[in-house]
């Protein structure tokens, strides 16, 4: 009973604290978290904002922290409440000199960026990692470095901040594959035209044209923005016989085609003062506005297209001197504010929807997850008390019937002995009677004889009082036993109900062992008589599933009982699959009487090892059934 209560009270204590205990922070591996923010941000987003407190984690796992949710914010365009996190983490890798430092420097000043206008700022971070990246000849990363900067528009430009002796190896990092060379180029290019600096942006743009000819490969995109670039800088008469080529190497093959080219004939009469001409542009950019779906790109082009030929129709009205209807323009200007506003706040009511249903379901996925880890928890405590209960009943029926075979075996002996005794008594009345006779029949005998035979029969005499002193000492030993014996009635009634216990509780193992053999097809059909006879080589796969059933069961006979042999082990698997005697005689083709006279070899040969391990009246199959 003390055993129990210890039990259950260590239940009691581990369960509450296994359930309910505080949950550890969970923060993802570095593949893990890479994965997530290449493929689904938004959960790693719900994983690093709901899960983890960034108050709670140690120095270098906030550090880490600040590197990803600064990285994801950049990867979903969200600005960061502050940027008190991502400095955190430079303080942190400057002093480990970690290898993410210069990426680390970049995100600061995209931070920056995007929190406000801090380009000095941000040029302070850029400057730092680009220094870094030069010092190290980091090539790929210098390229990165320069790419983000003509990307997001960072700094008055793209290459300003790399030193003059770094710049070639970008360049040669760039002609080391010509198509990456032709896209730097045409980057140089739209920066420069960004830049309003259209010496620099001419130059470019031929040298990539020039390069994407000689690969023969698509350069209509870089053709069109040089066009476009050529307009912007009033050099109209440049980029009309460009635009012309442009018509006829690459004619339109969608609506948007002809829109956008319509659009750069009407920008290009205009600038060329062609009011006629562009007139009859702005009507075909009308119609090609009126064929655009209602439903083209959720609106988004259309409205910019309408937008464009607004914007151009009033131009041209300047240009002609007609009045201009500021109203119409007004009207349409705020028709797309409207239209954009609705669309802001139609997406932010999705994603905050979306976001409120995907913490719902994983609440519920975690209140699930703890109901079976609680189930689990309970199932394993009943288990393990019915197992302990069953382990102290178990022990107590033993140490009983250990007991009272003792007892029967000590009276046994006193029945020996006492037997022994008694038959020796007999023995010498025997020899006194003889001694008697032979002395009346030699009386003639010399004296001398006569008191041989009388001390010899003195001292058979006093044997034979010796050996009545021991056997009046082993009938009281006897009469002790017997009475001890009655005293322990109620101890035998309760013993014999738990003789009886314990064999319906082996009758009911065995019928589980029973259930459990026959969830195996080949150990079934064995059981059912399917099977006729057993070859050499059935025997490794059945020795194999009565091992995992019966754990290791031919191992530790062979372990127990080395003078076993092959086929006793076999005989011994036969009689624990509880196959009867003739089914075993069918699957050996021989008859019972074989069967029995081979089990008691196999009884002989573990008593000759082990010491009469078996009793003289305990069957084999019980044995091996409960080894």
């Amino acid at each position: 009973m003390k055993y129990i209560c210890c039990l259950i009270l260590f239940f009691t204590v581990l369960l509450p604290s296994c359930q309910w205990g505080r949950q550890e922070a969970f923060f993802p591996d570095e593949g893990l978290a890479e994965r997530l923010l290449r493929e689904n941000p938004d959960s790693l987003a719900m994983i690093l904002e709901e899960q983890v407190v960034p108050a709670e984690l140690s120095d270098s796992l906030r550090a880490e922290y600040g590197w990803w949710i600064t990285r994801l914010h950049q990867r979903q365009g969200r600005n960061m409440v502050n940027d008190s996190l991502i400095h955190y983490t430079l303080r942190c890798y400057e002093q480990q000199q970690s290898p993410r430092l210069t990426e680390a420097y970049m995100l600061a000043a995209m931070q920056v960026n995007y929190s406000g206008d801090k380009r000095e700022e941000a040029k302070e971070f850029i400057s730092k990692g680009i220094q870094i990246a030069a010092n190290n000849k980091d090539t790929t990363l210098l390229v990165e470095l320069a790419s983000t900067l003509g990307y997001h528009d960072l700094l008055p430009g793209n290459l300003s901040l790399v030193p003059e002796d770094v710049k070639h190896i970008i360049f040669d990092y760039y002609a080391l594959d010509s198509l990456q060379m032709i896209h730097c180029l045409y980057g140089l290019g739209c920066y420069y035209a960004s830049r309003q600096e259209p010496d620099s942006m001419e130059h470019y743009m031929i040298r990539a044209l020039k390069l994407a000819e000689e690969l023969r490969v698509d350069n209509s995109s870089i053709l069109r923005n040089y066009i476009d670039g050529l307009n912007a800088f009033h050099q109209s008469e440049k980029a009309l016989p460009l635009m012309r080529k442009f018509d006829r190497e690459y004619p339109p093959k969608h609506l948007h085609d002809s829109i956008v080219k319509t659009a750069t004939y009407v920008c290009l009469w205009l600038n060329l003062g062609k009011l006629d001409s562009a007139e009859v542009y702005l009507k075909q950019l009308e119609y090609c506005c009126d064929l655009i779906p209602r439903d083209y790109y959720g609106n988004g082009y259309r409205t910019s297209f309408f937008y464009v030929e607004k914007l151009l129709r009033s131009v041209y009205d300047v240009k002609k001197n007609n009045a201009l209807n500021i109203i119409a323009v007004y009207d349409f200007c705020e028709k797309v504010a409207s239209v954009e506003r609705r669309n802001v706040a139609i997406e932010k009511e999705r994603l905050f929807v979306q976001n409120q249903l995907e913490r719902r379901n994983l609440n519920l996925k975690i209140q699930k997850d703890r109901n079976h880890r609680l189930a689990l928890y309970i199932l394993s405590a009943a288990a393990c008390l019915i197992f302990f209960l069953a382990y102290l009943y178990q022990r107590k029926l033993l140490k009983k019937e250990r007991f009272i075979r003792q007892m029967r075996e000590q009276m046994r002996l006193h029945q020996i002995a006492l037997s022994e005794k008694e038959q020796l008594i007999r023995q010498n009345e025997e020899a006194i009677e003889q001694l008697s006779a032979r002395q009346s029949e030699q009386e003639e005998i010399a004296e001398q004889q006569l008191n041989d035979q009388f001390s010899e029969i003195e001292r058979i005499r006093q044997e034979n009082e010796l050996l009545n002193r021991e056997k009046k000492q082993l009938q009281q030993e006897m009469a002790r036993y017997a009475q001890n014996i009655p005293e322990k009635n109620v101890e035998m009634d309760s013993y014999e109900r738990m003789v009886i216990q314990n064999q319906a509780l082996t009758t009911s193992t065995k019928q589980l062992s029973l259930q459990v053999i026959l969830q195996y097809k080949e150990l079934e059909r064995l059981y059912k008589g399917e099977v006729r006879n057993l070859s050499d080589i059935d025997w490794p796969a059945i020795y194999k599933l009565i091992d995992k059933i019966f754990n290791n069961y031919t191992r530790r006979l062979r372990a127990s009982f080395p003078l076993l042999t092959e086929e006793d082990i076999q005989c011994c698997c036969l009689i624990k699959l509880q196959l009867s005697t003739s089914a075993i005689a069918r699957l050996y083709s021989i008859a019972p009487s074989s069967v029995t006279k081979r089990k008691q070899r196999i009884k002989e040969r573990i008593n000759q090892g082990k010491n009469e391990l078996i009793g003289k009246d305990q069957p084999t199959d019980v044995y091996l059934w409960g080894f």
